[in-house]
């Protein structure tokens, strides 16, 4: 029987293209926090004549990814990070879960877009960074 699944990856990834594979150079370090949310839209597929109760179909779906942690000023990820912001462009997040699975089993590659990008500055303290990564397509196994 299964049992609980431990509660870390063993990296993080950010890449321009989906053909990149995680190196030192695209690895994402100083995050503690990346939480994926997952949600569909949904319409009624109820009919006349139907029990009075209402009845759901989901149809597009979609994922929401906030990540927060520390800023690495200069780090290619972290320059990757504001400038899709700033662009507008797709970039990919690769959550790697084992390094040393099989190919199709180390975790999950995510097209995502950069909609919120927030660095925090106090005068005792590290810089934070907290972004939004949102869908940009369907997650890919990697």
């Amino acid at each position: 029987m299964p049992g609980p699944s431990a509660a870390y990856v063993d990296a993080l990834h950010l890449t321009a293209t989906a053909a990149e594979v995680p190196s030192e150079a695209n690895r994402l370090e100083g995050m503690s926090e990346a939480t994926v949310s997952f949600s569909a839209d949904q319409v009624d597929s109820n009919y006349f004549g139907s029990d009075g109760y209402k009845r759901r179909k989901k149809t597009l779906k979609d994922f929401t990814i906030p990540l927060s942690g520390h800023l690495f000023k200069g780090s290619a990820p972290h320059v990757l990070l504001r400038s899709s912001f700033t662009t507008d462009t797709i970039i990919y997040l690769l959550v790697i879960e084992d390094e040393n699975a099989t190919e199709g089993s180390r975790g999950w590659r995510y097209p995502v877009t950069v909609d919120t990008y927030e660095e925090g500055k106090s005068v005792t303290d590290l810089v934070t960074l907290s972004v939004t990564l949102n869908c940009a397509g369907a997650p890919v196994a990697i």
